[in-house]
């Protein structure tokens, strides 16, 4: 699921709306979530930006860490890793994330920022996930012939 949440810290109607769904989906479904969170928390920010690890941004983060925990989704962006540029004062921070249930998670081949491919007119860097995923090919369909002549 494609996400975007607000970045009012006060806002959690983005993580009340995908826990329903969450609830409401079977326990064997794959599940990946990616977006803009718009939360800072010290599991994903570089601890550098301490005015950004204050007590109010991680508590705006904490619904959405209570979400990830309580359905099984763990982190496959490696921490630390900026993924937006602020315009402006041209600092990095780390706004958007990829989380994927814990069935899917061994099977990322690769889970990177690649800045090198920003869009313009954005200041986020896109993600690049990669997943070993498997089918197996599908049987051929016999047709038969048949003559009516």
């Amino acid at each position: 699921m494609n996400v975007y949440n607000d970045s009012n810290p006060k806002w959690t109607d983005t993580t009340d709306i995908l826990d329903t769904h969450l609830q409401a989906t079977p326990p064997d479904v794959h599940t990946i979530l990616l977006g803009d969170f718009n939360r800072h928390h010290p599991n994903w920010d570089d601890p550098s930006n301490e005015d950004l690890l204050t007590d109010q941004y991680i508590e705006a983060a904490d619904p959405l860490i209570q979400l990830l925990g309580d359905h099984d989704l763990r982190m496959i962006l490696p921490e630390r890793i900026p993924t937006h540029e602020h315009f402006v004062s041209k600092r990095y921070s780390r706004l958007d994330n990829v989380f994927a249930s814990d069935t899917i998670s061994g099977l990322v081949i690769e889970c990177n920022v690649h800045p090198d491919r920003q869009p313009i007119k954005t200041d986020h860097f896109p993600i690049i996930t990669k997943f070993n995923l498997t089918c197996e090919k599908a049987p051929p369909i016999l047709k038969r012939e048949d003559s009516f002549s």
